[in-house]
């Protein structure tokens, strides 16, 4: 994250979002892959693949990415870091941002078993973290015509294994803010989505009953939440 910091100005924030939207990226892939591994191969061959597929991607990224200013190593202090809250500004801003990354993970952690307890089945559980990393569900329309895994479930039909569906990643969560950022202002940008994720708690997540609330929270949550 550093080293892309420093190849862009003018578009900074947007450069980051390209770069953050990897992760994004990497938590719809893996989650849905170790689980289809653990069905098929068993849990140890599940943790060799994503520790091989990780290596490979280590490898790259290792023989790839440089930062475009040196490395200028300097004595560490701790007062460097402590000096600076002496500023008002800075502390509040480390305060809040403290305090968002609190709560920032709650749902990440605690919506699986939330959509489960109100009567989700577990196959379809399963389908929430990864849409909350993808920063927006899939969908279907004229010009893409695509089968969600969870479209069966949207009306308590039966009972689908989703093996045979597709499935749609769109990563604006991530790019999309880091756009607007470079326009509007960075941190006028992170104000507006850090309310926009607490009203989604508040007002969608916490009142959820059924399956098509979890489902709009987890995309809507996890754009809002991207582009922190």
């Amino acid at each position: 994250m550093s080293s892309t910091g420093t190849w862009f100005f003018k578009r900074r924030a947007l450069a980051l979002g390209i770069m953050a939207a990897g992760s994004s990226l990497g938590g719809v892939i893996l989650p849905i892959m170790v689980d289809r591994i653990i069905d098929q191969a068993g849990f140890p061959w599940a943790m060799r693949s994503a520790a091989f597929l990780l290596l490979a991607l280590l490898i790259y990224a290792n023989l790839t990415v440089r930062s475009r200013l040196p490395p200028s190593p300097k004595p560490w202090s701790l007062m460097e870091f402590i000096l600076p809250l002496q500023e008002l500004p800075f502390f509040l801003v480390v305060s809040a941002s403290f305090l968002f990354f609190f709560g920032i993970f709650l749902p990440f952690n605690y919506i699986i078993l939330s959509a489960e307890y109100h009567g989700m089945s577990q196959r379809l559980a399963a389908y929430l973290v990864p849409i909350l990393n993808a920063g927006k569900t899939p969908f279907s329309s004229p010009l893409f015509p695509i089968r969600t895994p969870f479209s069966p479930y949207l009306n308590q039909t039966k009972k689908v294994h989703p093996t045979n569906q597709k499935h749609q990643v769109s990563i604006f969560g991530r790019t999309i803010p880091g756009y607007i950022a470079d326009k509007s202002g960075r941190f006028n940008t992170m104000i507006a989505t850090s309310i926009l994720s607490a009203l989604l708690v508040l007002c969608l997540w916490l009142p959820a009953r059924g399956n098509i609330p979890y489902i709009l929270f987890a995309a809507f949550y996890g754009f809002s939440s991207g582009a922190f």
